[in-house]
């Protein structure tokens, strides 16, 4: 009576913040994820939805509880897969992480760590309004500004910073997504993001995507409002695409645990990770 009634008030709260259908918010409140424990405090998730925002969908979500684990911010240089650039970390979990120049290898988002600047963001692309903030594993994800980074480095030492975006939910509410690309946020693709809740887990999530028929991908709004109906209260989006990876260590199956588009993995220049 009590998993009904949490499930009911759950749908309610996704289902009016938001544009989706009943529906969606009825699958993701009563979808059976396939669990597994990948560490005590680590928990891996796997979701196949028949149908999801008008397509198929398998979503990845790894819960962390922060009292148990830490979040990093790992650069890879030159680009490396997530899978090896996490085990090399000695993480129990990881995504790929921000956007990066494909040909040279680095990231195009501001990437700090610790007192080191490691990129700056290039041009002045709109939906790059959030960040990844981590101080001694601790992590939050806040708005960010360009004009944040000119002196960051010198008044926060200790943070290391990884600076994506959009911003898909900031204090419980659903944030205004940034339309300038159209075909970014509106057309269905794969998607990575993460997010925190209000007790303070972490969330990893990625919608597989460009698999006619098993996994469509999501629009920025859908993916948004999959936050939402998880219980997130800040929630960043990050990398998708090609680079769109989840990795866990420790399982029978341990390894990628997602479907990357194209079946095969991309190098990507960072990651965030659990250890």
């Amino acid at each position: 009576m009590f998993r009904s009634f949490f499930a009911a008030i759950s749908l309610f709260i996704c289902y009016v913040m938001s544009a989706q259908t009943t529906a969606d918010s009825l699958a993701i409140v009563n979808m059976r994820w396939v669990t597994d424990t990948v560490a005590p405090g680590v928990v891996l998730k796997i979701g196949s939805f028949g149908e999801l925002y008008g397509a198929p969908q398998n979503v990845v979500c790894i819960e962390v509880d922060p009292k148990q684990h830490r979040l990093g911010i790992g650069v890879n240089s030159p680009v490396d897969y997530t899978n090896t650039s996490a085990k090399k970390t000695g993480a129990l979990a990881a995504v790929n992480g921000s956007f990066f120049d494909m040909r040279r290898g680095n990231s195009v988002c501001y990437l700090k760590k610790g007192a080191e600047v490691c990129d700056t963001t290039r041009g002045s692309d709109s939906k790059l309004n959030g960040a990844v903030i981590t101080d001694n594993g601790s992590v939050s994800l806040q708005r960010w500004n360009r004009s944040d980074e000119k002196n960051y480095a010198a008044s926060h030492p200790s943070e290391d910073v990884l600076v994506s975006g959009p911003m898909l939910m900031e204090n419980g509410a659903m944030s205004d997504i940034p339309d300038r690309d159209k075909s970014f946020s509106t057309t269905h693709h794969p998607r990575t993001g993460m997010a925190v809740r209000a007790d303070g887990t972490v969330l990893l999530v990625t919608a597989d995507g460009r698999q006619p028929g098993v996994a469509e991908g999501m629009s920025l709004d859908s993916f948004a409002h999959l936050f939402k109906c998880l219980g997130a209260v800040d929630a960043l989006n990050l990398d998708g695409g090609g680079s769109t990876t989840a990795w866990v260590s420790h399982l029978p199956y341990g390894g990628v645990v997602n479907k990357p588009s194209g079946k095969r993995l991309r190098r990507v220049a960072n990651i965030v990770y659990v250890y």
